[in-house]
């Protein structure tokens, strides 16, 4: 048998280097598909992240505005009490109603004499659970204490989240009236539903559709959750910001829905 030439042996390497060009390829394109591929993937979970956080800021700015809002409301009737409504329930109601209209979602507008019970109730219907009902006797007792810090501080002054005397889950506020002859004269009275002021703010149906959201309390405890219980909890694109209700902090949890992810 004849030994190889010399030429031959010398194509051996450069055949065998010629059979792993296609490999060599095949990998590097599959290594630059990859590549590119999850950095797509990085791309569109950063444009998630940044897309929650500034609906989670937004939201909370519209939590904020909304609530101060009408607290501003039972602030200026509280404020006109001792110079305009003595003694005049009907000048009440006839006001609160007025300014309902401006900015509908309170559940109630109420007054509440010196000895916690409530007298007035606007509007009536749907809120007589709560007509002639003597705060002292509430079952919770952050009503209470807010009453104090409210003739305390005379600010307004908020519950935590309490079953309401009318029905619901809500929180109540109560600003301290001053008159000629006595300070607190009463207290006016602006009673929040949880469920309405998320739909106020929370209202458009495209964030709906792509996001789930909870309100937790100062005790992270959850006081509202719209979408499912999990998302929450297991995504990675969860924003988490406080927010200012009244004299009480909440927070709020904003997830996209895994259908948007």
């Amino acid at each position: 048998m004849h030994a190889p030439e010399p030429q031959q042996r010398a194509n051996r390497p450069r055949r065998a280097l010629d059979a792993l060009v296609p490999l060599i390829a095949f990998v590097t394109i599959g290594f630059g598909v990859y590549s590119a591929a999850e950095l797509a993937r990085q791309v569109e979970a950063d444009r998630v992240r940044v897309e929650t956080r500034v609906t989670a800021e937004q939201l909370r700015k519209r939590l904020e505005a909304w609530v101060d809002a009408r607290l501003g409301i039972v602030a200026l009737v509280g404020g006109r009490w001792g110079v305009t409504y003595p003694n005049r329930p009907d000048a009440f109601r006839t006001e609160a109603k007025r300014l309902l209209k401006l900015y509908p979602g309170l559940q109630a507008l109420n007054w509440i004499d010196a000895d916690h019970v409530i007298r007035v109730v606007v509007p009536s219907a749907g809120n007589e659970g709560a007509l002639n009902r003597d705060l002292d006797e509430h079952p919770n007792a952050t009503v209470r204490t807010a009453l104090r810090r409210a003739t305390t501080t005379r600010t307004t002054a908020r519950t935590a989240v309490v079953d309401l005397l009318q029905g619901g889950r809500g929180f109540a506020s109560y600003h301290a009236v001053c008159s000629e002859t006595a300070c607190p004269a009463g207290f006016v009275n602006g009673v929040f539903r949880v469920d309405l002021l998320v739909d106020s703010c929370f209202a458009e149906d495209h964030l709906r559709a792509n996001f789930a959201l909870e309100l937790l309390d100062a005790q992270q405890h959850s006081v509202h959750r719209q979408q499912t219980p999990g998302t929450l909890q297991t995504t990675a694109y969860a924003a988490t910001v406080p927010v200012r209700i009244a004299d009480r902090p909440w927070t709020l949890k904003l997830a996209p829905t895994s259908s948007y992810v």
